[in-house]
């Protein structure tokens, strides 16, 4: 796989000139990939989920809109950091059983003996 410096020229070349089927390179950002075709341009982020199995996550970018490299930096680090599905359904059934323990525990405290 080739490897490239992720930068607004590099970008801005491929939109200008795609290649004729679809090529993916490593950047210099750690678990980031670009993923180039005839008709799009995409960022693939590697991340670890709930089961710390790797996920990859991709970044739709716009060819004739592209993001400068700030932009493009702060998006991978957001999607590295985002909370896959897995992680917030059992985030949210955690406090929901936690939520389920307080209420037995008061419904006990108030039962007359």
């Amino acid at each position: 796989m080739k490897k490239i410096k992720l930068t607004k020229g590099v970008l801005q070349k491929f939109a200008a000139h795609p290649p004729k089927t679809r090529e993916e390179y490593r950047t210099d950002l750690s678990g980031c990939y670009l993923r180039v075709g005839p008709s799009s341009i995409s960022l693939s982020v590697l991340k670890r989920d709930i089961d710390q199995r790797q996920v990859r996550v991709s970044i739709p970018l716009d060819p004739l809109n592209l993001p400068n490299l700030p932009a493009l930096k702060r998006a991978v680090r957001l999607k590295k950091e985002e909370a896959t599905p897995e992680k917030r359904r059992v985030s949210k059934l955690r406090t929901s059983l936690s939520a389920a323990g307080e209420v037995v525990i008061d419904s006990k405290r108030l039962a007359s003996n």
